[in-house]
């Protein structure tokens, strides 16, 4: 089983800082044509009482010089009005930009009909039809239902899972490993950094029969453990997945900057991969986590 991965992803650090973990994330966003400056509030003003995640909380906080104000377009905008181009989008869900009237609207118009609803033995209908449209938009994937996450690393979690009862639901169950590659980020789960997955939030029915079958024997474990950041597996060794390894990577400036269409260097890493299910055997392993 293969399971694959969005593009974009950054490198975090982990540290520990008193009784804190605490993680800085390496971002994309620039101010254009000025300098970054501190907000004019006071430091003293960003307090200890908001755990900030992936992030050094003790410098940001002496030094809180991203506090956005508002966001409009495809611009934050600090507190004394200096524009920061937010070049990750969000965090990767923000891709029409901040504000737009349509997407605006269509929130509150919702919110005031029905806010939540919660989808365990009861249900609405947009789901349904959110499914049935994202289905659409994926012809020729073999794609036949979606399974809606929270955000990526539940999503990562969750494949996990499912890769690991599919199997067993069809009496393998020595399909137990899984295979991420080196420098790969999946997530904030202590799976998904072991070894890095999908990100789209979208699933294909894997058992016909018993249909999504999720147990919470790997709840929240999958980010860390096939993640191939070493920071981050080191913060947490001795307490992620087993039965995880790596292939190597595929980052080499030299080679792939200012590259355009299929790249002409690489073809040579997808040899890692025998390598390693050579190593293992094909019948131990349950998933091949890719970006």
């Amino acid at each position: 089983m293969m399971i694959g991965s969005k593009l974009g992803r950054h490198c975090g650090r982990v540290g520990i800082r008193g009784r804190t973990i605490s993680c800085s994330l390496l971002s994309t966003i620039a101010a254009p044509s000025t300098d970054l400056v501190a907000v004019s509030a006071p430091a003293s003003s960003y307090n200890d009482k908001y755990w900030m995640p992936f992030t050094d909380n003790h410098k940001f906080k002496g030094f809180p010089r991203k506090v956005f104000e508002r966001a409009s377009g495809v611009y934050y905008y600090l507190e004394d009005g200096t524009p920061i181009l937010d070049g990750i989008s969000g965090l990767w869900c923000c891709n029409a930009g901040h504000g737009q009237p349509k997407i605006v609207q269509a929130i509150q118009t919702q919110a005031a009909k029905l806010d939540f609803a919660a989808s365990f033995n009861s249900s609405h209908k947009l789901p349904y039809l959110f499914a049935e449209k994202l289905l659409e938009l994926l012809p020729g994937r073999d794609f036949s239902q979606v399974f809606f996450t929270m955000c990526g690393s539940t999503a990562v979690d969750t494949a996990l899972k499912i890769a690991l009862q599919y199997h067993r639901a069809n009496g393998d169950h020595s399909k137990v490993r899984f295979i991420g590659r080196e420098r790969g980020y999946h997530g904030v789960g202590f799976g998904g950094t072991v070894i890095y997955v999908f990100h789209a939030d979208v699933w294909t029915c894997l058992s016909p029969d018993e249909g999504y079958v999720c147990s919470g024997l790997l709840l929240c474990l999958s980010g860390i453990s096939v993640g191939g950041i070493m920071p981050n597996r080191k913060a947490f060794s001795g307490n992620m997945l087993p039965f995880v390894d790596h292939i190597v990577h595929t980052h080499s400036l030299p080679h792939m900057a200012y590259s355009k269409g299929q790249p002409a260097w690489g073809d040579h890493l997808a040899d890692d991969l025998e390598r390693v299910i050579a190593r293992h055997d094909a019948s131990t392993i349950a998933a091949v986590v890719l970006r």
